[in-house]
């Protein structure tokens, strides 16, 4: 799981109220662009961004509460923790 941490609000005096139609009026490239990018994610992988791998890695380390569990709940066979 990737996260994309979405960080720009918008006021209420930016906001395009006509948004819906003029993506509904690009549906056609739209859907051209995102046929596109996934042919080449198949052929050349996805690379990620750095702030998305870096969100990311945070949010799996703060989730993870087996691990956590085992960290501070065990040690191993040698003593270490």
């Amino acid at each position: 799981m990737k996260l994309i941490p979405f960080t720009r609000h918008f006021s209420k005096e930016e906001r395009d109220e006509d948004l819906k139609d003029k993506l509904t009026g690009e549906a056609e490239g739209i859907l051209n662009w995102l046929v596109k990018g996934t042919v080449r994610w198949f052929e050349n992988g996805l690379d990620y961004p750095v702030i998305v791998e870096g969100v990311s890695d945070e949010y799996r380390t703060d989730m993870d509460a087996f691990g956590q569990f085992l960290k501070e709940c065990t040690q191993r066979a040698n003593g270490q923790k």
